[in-house]
């Protein structure tokens, strides 16, 4: 109920700030889901491997592009959270006016 309240007073007295954290709520988990399929994917190429697999060079393409994605998303998702965190602090100011009711 808390949170519920929290949300209600930053939609309406600061709309913009509560706008953006919502944005960027979306873009950290999705930068989370893509580094979650890019795992997974990661994960069922090597399960399915037979042999040596430095000797697949379609493999070792797959890995290097993945750890490329993979750095690209990390780096993104950093950015994203120190955002998030800002955002988070700027919701907090309101807490005392959501625990009030």
């Amino acid at each position: 109920l808390e949170h519920q309240l929290l949300n209600l007073v930053m939609s309406i007295d600061k709309s913009e700030v509560h706008k953006h954290k919502v944005q960027v709520d979306a873009v950290v988990d999705e930068h989370k889901n893509v580094i979650e399929e890019l795992n997974n994917s990661l994960l069922a190429r090597l399960s399915d491997q037979d042999g040596n697999l430095l000797d697949d060079e379609a493999l070792m393409s797959a890995l290097s592009n993945t750890k490329s994605s993979l750095d690209t998303e990390m780096n993104a998702l950093k950015e994203a959270s120190e955002t998030q965190e800002l955002a988070n602090r700027q919701c907090e100011e309101y807490r005392p006016v959501a625990l009030r009711g």
